[in-house]
Protein backbone atom coordinates (compact mmCIF):
# COMPACT_ATOMS: atom_id res chain seq x y z
CA UNK A 1 0.00 0.00 0.00
CA UNK A 2 1.31 3.21 -0.99
CA UNK A 3 2.18 5.87 1.56
CA UNK A 4 -0.08 8.92 1.61
CA UNK A 5 2.18 12.09 1.14
CA UNK A 6 0.65 13.91 4.28
CA UNK A 7 1.61 11.41 6.56
CA UNK A 8 5.13 12.62 7.01
CA UNK A 9 4.57 16.35 4.96
CA UNK A 10 7.50 16.10 2.80
CA UNK A 11 7.06 19.60 1.59
CA UNK A 12 7.28 21.16 4.88
CA UNK A 13 10.82 22.59 3.96
CA UNK A 14 9.36 23.69 0.76
CA UNK A 15 7.03 26.75 -0.51
CA UNK A 16 5.20 26.97 -3.85
CA UNK A 17 5.99 29.55 -6.57
CA UNK A 18 2.61 29.23 -9.01
CA UNK A 19 1.96 31.23 -11.82
CA UNK A 20 -2.10 31.93 -11.52
CA UNK A 21 -2.38 31.89 -15.47
CA UNK A 22 -0.19 28.89 -15.90
CA UNK A 23 3.03 29.89 -16.94
CA UNK A 24 4.99 27.80 -14.35
CA UNK A 25 4.77 26.09 -11.24
CA UNK A 26 8.21 25.45 -9.53
CA UNK A 27 8.48 24.26 -5.30
CA UNK A 28 11.51 25.92 -3.89
CA UNK A 29 13.49 25.31 -0.79
CA UNK A 30 12.39 28.10 1.95
CA UNK A 31 15.50 30.73 2.18
CA UNK A 32 16.25 29.50 -1.90
CA UNK A 33 13.72 31.60 -3.59
CA UNK A 34 16.01 33.47 -5.75
CA UNK A 35 16.87 30.22 -7.14
CA UNK A 36 13.59 30.02 -8.84
CA UNK A 37 14.92 32.80 -11.57
CA UNK A 38 17.98 30.61 -12.33
CA UNK A 39 15.61 27.41 -12.93
CA UNK A 40 13.67 29.54 -14.90
CA UNK A 41 16.47 30.99 -17.33
CA UNK A 42 18.00 26.98 -17.81
CA UNK A 43 14.33 25.68 -18.88
CA UNK A 44 14.22 28.64 -21.59
CA UNK A 45 17.82 28.30 -22.55
CA UNK A 46 18.20 24.51 -22.20
CA UNK A 47 21.58 24.15 -20.78
CA UNK A 48 21.51 20.78 -19.95
CA UNK A 49 24.19 18.33 -20.58
CA UNK A 50 21.85 16.01 -22.80
CA UNK A 51 19.84 12.51 -21.30
CA UNK A 52 20.79 11.51 -18.14
CA UNK A 53 23.17 14.15 -17.60
CA UNK A 54 23.43 17.01 -14.78
CA UNK A 55 24.64 20.58 -16.13
CA UNK A 56 26.86 22.04 -13.14
CA UNK A 57 25.73 26.00 -11.74
CA UNK A 58 27.95 28.20 -9.94
CA UNK A 59 26.55 29.07 -7.11
CA UNK A 60 26.02 32.75 -6.93
CA UNK A 61 25.14 33.14 -3.40
CA UNK A 62 27.37 30.84 -2.13
CA UNK A 63 31.28 30.43 -2.19
CA UNK A 64 31.01 27.15 -0.16
CA UNK A 65 28.53 25.18 -3.08
CA UNK A 66 27.87 24.16 -6.13
CA UNK A 67 24.62 23.28 -7.64
CA UNK A 68 23.65 20.52 -10.39
CA UNK A 69 21.00 21.20 -13.17
CA UNK A 70 18.93 18.51 -15.39
CA UNK A 71 16.01 19.07 -17.55
CA UNK A 72 13.37 16.00 -17.45
CA UNK A 73 13.18 13.95 -21.12
CA UNK A 74 11.28 11.15 -21.60
CA UNK A 75 13.39 8.34 -21.37
CA UNK A 76 14.06 5.01 -23.65
CA UNK A 77 13.03 4.26 -27.24
CA UNK A 78 10.75 7.04 -27.82
CA UNK A 79 12.69 9.56 -25.87
CA UNK A 80 16.14 8.71 -28.21
CA UNK A 81 13.68 9.29 -30.85
CA UNK A 82 12.24 12.33 -29.51
CA UNK A 83 8.51 11.16 -30.33
CA UNK A 84 6.01 10.27 -28.22
CA UNK A 85 4.69 13.23 -25.87
CA UNK A 86 5.39 15.95 -23.30
CA UNK A 87 7.23 15.33 -20.11
CA UNK A 88 4.97 14.70 -17.32
CA UNK A 89 4.61 17.97 -14.93
CA UNK A 90 4.20 15.74 -12.28
CA UNK A 91 8.02 14.43 -12.31
CA UNK A 92 9.62 17.35 -10.48
CA UNK A 93 6.87 17.27 -7.74
CA UNK A 94 7.12 13.50 -7.43
CA UNK A 95 10.93 13.60 -7.20
CA UNK A 96 11.04 15.89 -4.54
CA UNK A 97 8.26 14.37 -2.58
CA UNK A 98 10.51 11.21 -2.80
CA UNK A 99 14.10 12.57 -1.96
CA UNK A 100 12.31 14.43 0.63
CA UNK A 101 10.78 11.32 2.21
CA UNK A 102 13.98 9.06 1.52
CA UNK A 103 15.91 11.98 3.62
CA UNK A 104 13.30 11.59 6.25
CA UNK A 105 13.63 7.56 6.69
CA UNK A 106 17.48 8.55 6.94
CA UNK A 107 18.55 7.45 3.70
CA UNK A 108 21.63 9.63 2.52
CA UNK A 109 20.55 11.44 -0.66
CA UNK A 110 20.74 15.23 -2.79
CA UNK A 111 19.43 18.08 -1.25
CA UNK A 112 16.98 19.54 -3.59
CA UNK A 113 16.84 22.99 -3.88
CA UNK A 114 14.16 23.96 -6.40
CA UNK A 115 11.29 21.92 -9.10
CA UNK A 116 8.58 21.95 -11.36
CA UNK A 117 7.96 23.29 -14.68
CA UNK A 118 7.43 26.19 -17.18
CA UNK A 119 5.49 26.98 -20.03
CA UNK A 120 7.90 27.71 -23.15
CA UNK A 121 6.66 28.35 -26.40
CA UNK A 122 3.39 26.25 -26.03
CA UNK A 123 5.57 23.38 -24.74
CA UNK A 124 5.81 22.25 -20.80
CA UNK A 125 9.76 21.84 -20.08
CA UNK A 126 10.41 20.59 -16.32
CA UNK A 127 13.69 20.57 -14.57
CA UNK A 128 15.28 20.28 -10.92
CA UNK A 129 18.60 22.24 -9.05
CA UNK A 130 20.23 19.96 -6.29
CA UNK A 131 23.10 21.20 -4.46
CA UNK A 132 26.11 19.21 -5.34
CA UNK A 133 27.88 16.78 -2.98
CA UNK A 134 30.99 17.92 -2.82
CA UNK A 135 33.99 14.93 -3.79
CA UNK A 136 31.13 12.56 -4.09
CA UNK A 137 31.01 10.66 -7.94
CA UNK A 138 29.03 7.90 -9.50
CA UNK A 139 30.45 4.71 -8.55
CA UNK A 140 31.79 3.65 -12.21
CA UNK A 141 33.29 7.19 -12.20
CA UNK A 142 34.87 6.22 -9.05
CA UNK A 143 35.87 3.03 -9.96
CA UNK A 144 37.84 4.69 -13.16
CA UNK A 145 39.01 7.52 -11.43
CA UNK A 146 40.10 6.22 -8.12
CA UNK A 147 41.50 3.35 -9.18
CA UNK A 148 40.94 1.21 -5.88
CA UNK A 149 42.67 -2.00 -4.86
CA UNK A 150 40.64 -4.67 -3.57
CA UNK A 151 40.53 -3.63 0.02
CA UNK A 152 38.49 -0.62 -0.58
CA UNK A 153 36.54 -1.77 -3.84
CA UNK A 154 35.29 -5.02 -1.21
CA UNK A 155 33.99 -1.59 1.28
CA UNK A 156 32.61 0.08 -1.24
CA UNK A 157 30.65 -2.94 -2.36
CA UNK A 158 29.68 -3.59 1.38
CA UNK A 159 28.72 0.06 1.76
CA UNK A 160 26.41 0.00 -1.16
CA UNK A 161 24.61 -2.84 0.25
CA UNK A 162 24.14 -1.41 3.07
CA UNK A 163 22.64 1.59 1.91
CA UNK A 164 20.23 -0.03 -0.74
CA UNK A 165 19.40 -2.64 1.83
CA UNK A 166 18.75 0.73 4.36
CA UNK A 167 16.93 2.04 1.23
CA UNK A 168 14.58 -1.12 0.69
CA UNK A 169 14.31 -1.71 4.63
CA UNK A 170 12.29 2.21 4.80
CA UNK A 171 9.62 0.83 2.03
CA UNK A 172 11.58 2.80 -1.01
CA UNK A 173 11.70 1.49 -4.44
CA UNK A 174 14.17 3.57 -6.71
CA UNK A 175 12.68 3.98 -10.34
CA UNK A 176 16.09 3.83 -11.73
CA UNK A 177 18.24 2.26 -9.42
CA UNK A 178 21.54 1.92 -11.00
CA UNK A 179 25.38 2.02 -10.37
CA UNK A 180 25.47 5.47 -11.79
CA UNK A 181 22.74 6.76 -8.91
CA UNK A 182 24.75 5.63 -6.44
CA UNK A 183 27.94 8.10 -5.22
CA UNK A 184 30.70 7.10 -3.57
CA UNK A 185 33.49 9.57 -1.70
CA UNK A 186 36.80 8.51 0.18
CA UNK A 187 37.42 11.39 2.57
CA UNK A 188 39.37 11.76 5.77
CA UNK A 189 39.90 7.83 5.63
CA UNK A 190 35.86 7.54 6.13
CA UNK A 191 33.94 5.78 2.54
CA UNK A 192 30.36 7.63 2.39
CA UNK A 193 27.27 7.05 -0.04
CA UNK A 194 24.53 8.60 -1.27
CA UNK A 195 21.42 7.17 -3.66
CA UNK A 196 20.39 9.81 -6.16
CA UNK A 197 17.52 10.58 -8.61
CA UNK A 198 14.46 9.42 -7.54
CA UNK A 199 12.25 10.27 -10.29
CA UNK A 200 9.73 7.74 -10.44
CA UNK A 201 10.41 5.87 -7.39
CA UNK A 202 7.81 4.85 -5.55
CA UNK A 203 6.80 4.82 -1.18
CA UNK A 204 5.49 1.83 0.62
CA UNK A 205 4.89 1.57 4.00
CA UNK A 206 7.32 -1.65 4.05
CA UNK A 207 8.54 -3.42 0.49
CA UNK A 208 7.49 -6.92 0.03
CA UNK A 209 9.90 -9.67 -1.38
CA UNK A 210 8.99 -9.54 -5.37
CA UNK A 211 9.50 -5.64 -4.82
CA UNK A 212 13.03 -5.89 -3.79
CA UNK A 213 13.98 -8.39 -6.03
CA UNK A 214 12.95 -6.75 -9.03
CA UNK A 215 14.80 -3.56 -7.88
CA UNK A 216 17.89 -5.66 -7.17
CA UNK A 217 17.36 -7.60 -10.57
CA UNK A 218 17.44 -4.12 -12.43
CA UNK A 219 20.72 -2.91 -9.53
CA UNK A 220 22.25 -6.27 -11.67
CA UNK A 221 21.41 -5.26 -15.12
CA UNK A 222 23.48 -2.60 -14.58
CA UNK A 223 26.11 -4.18 -12.75
CA UNK A 224 26.23 -6.49 -16.16
CA UNK A 225 26.12 -3.09 -18.56
CA UNK A 226 28.79 -1.16 -16.61
CA UNK A 227 30.96 -4.32 -16.62
CA UNK A 228 30.97 -3.73 -20.43
CA UNK A 229 32.56 -0.40 -20.04
CA UNK A 230 35.55 -2.38 -18.09
CA UNK A 231 34.19 -1.56 -14.30
CA UNK A 232 35.34 -5.05 -13.52
CA UNK A 233 33.41 -6.02 -11.07
CA UNK A 234 33.29 -9.32 -9.63
CA UNK A 235 31.78 -12.06 -7.72
CA UNK A 236 33.52 -11.40 -4.92
CA UNK A 237 32.62 -7.74 -4.84
CA UNK A 238 28.80 -8.77 -5.69
CA UNK A 239 29.21 -11.62 -2.83
CA UNK A 240 29.67 -8.76 -0.51
CA UNK A 241 26.98 -6.34 -1.76
CA UNK A 242 24.37 -9.49 -0.97
CA UNK A 243 26.01 -9.96 1.96
CA UNK A 244 25.87 -6.75 3.67
CA UNK A 245 22.54 -6.02 1.54
CA UNK A 246 20.93 -9.30 3.40
CA UNK A 247 22.46 -8.37 6.93
CA UNK A 248 22.75 -11.39 9.12
CA UNK A 249 19.90 -13.50 7.67
CA UNK A 250 21.66 -16.59 6.00
CA UNK A 251 18.43 -17.78 4.53
CA UNK A 252 18.34 -14.24 2.83
CA UNK A 253 21.47 -14.40 1.51
CA UNK A 254 21.12 -17.86 0.22
CA UNK A 255 17.72 -17.11 -1.64
CA UNK A 256 19.43 -14.50 -3.31
CA UNK A 257 22.98 -15.90 -4.57
CA UNK A 258 20.88 -18.75 -5.57
CA UNK A 259 18.51 -16.06 -7.63
CA UNK A 260 21.73 -14.45 -9.01
CA UNK A 261 22.90 -18.10 -10.21
CA UNK A 262 20.07 -17.89 -12.65
CA UNK A 263 18.26 -20.97 -10.36
CA UNK A 264 15.05 -18.60 -10.17
CA UNK A 265 12.07 -18.86 -12.89
CA UNK A 266 12.07 -14.82 -12.02
CA UNK A 267 15.76 -14.41 -13.23
CA UNK A 268 15.37 -16.32 -16.40
CA UNK A 269 12.57 -14.34 -17.25
CA UNK A 270 14.18 -11.21 -16.59
CA UNK A 271 16.99 -12.65 -18.93
CA UNK A 272 15.26 -12.98 -21.62
CA UNK A 273 13.69 -9.34 -21.53
CA UNK A 274 17.39 -8.62 -21.09
CA UNK A 275 18.74 -10.45 -24.30
CA UNK A 276 15.35 -9.01 -26.38
CA UNK A 277 16.31 -5.68 -25.68
CA UNK A 278 19.66 -5.91 -26.43
CA UNK A 279 18.66 -7.97 -29.71
CA UNK A 280 16.04 -4.75 -30.40
CA UNK A 281 18.32 -1.69 -29.67
CA UNK A 282 16.08 -1.14 -26.74
CA UNK A 283 18.87 -0.95 -24.54
CA UNK A 284 22.08 0.81 -24.91
CA UNK A 285 25.23 -1.86 -25.57
CA UNK A 286 27.09 0.83 -22.92
CA UNK A 287 24.94 3.16 -20.36
CA UNK A 288 25.00 6.31 -20.45
CA UNK A 289 28.69 7.77 -19.49
CA UNK A 290 29.89 4.41 -20.50
CA UNK A 291 32.31 5.15 -23.22
CA UNK A 292 34.05 7.92 -21.07
CA UNK A 293 34.34 5.37 -18.20
CA UNK A 294 36.40 2.82 -20.62
CA UNK A 295 38.01 5.74 -21.93
CA UNK A 296 39.02 6.77 -18.37
CA UNK A 297 40.14 2.80 -17.31
CA UNK A 298 41.86 1.75 -20.34
CA UNK A 299 43.52 5.48 -21.15
CA UNK A 300 42.67 5.59 -24.65
CA UNK A 301 40.24 6.42 -27.03
CA UNK A 302 38.57 4.01 -29.15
Amino acid sequence: MRLQVNKLDPLSEFEENLDRDGAHHFWVRKGESPWVASLRNRLVSRSSSGRGRMAKVSDAFSSTRSLLFKEYSRGGLLGRLRIGGAVSSERPFNEIISTEMAAMRGIPTHRIIAGGWLRVEGQQRCGLLVQEIEGAANLPEWLAVRRPGPTLRGKAARLVGEIVGQLHDSGIVHGDLNLANILVRAKAGRLEGWVVDFDKAAVYDRLNHKRRLQNLLRLYRSVQKWNRAGAGITEREIYLFLRSYCRKSDLVFSEWTSLLRGDSPLFLIHRLKWVLADALGLSHALPIGGKQVREKIHGTKN
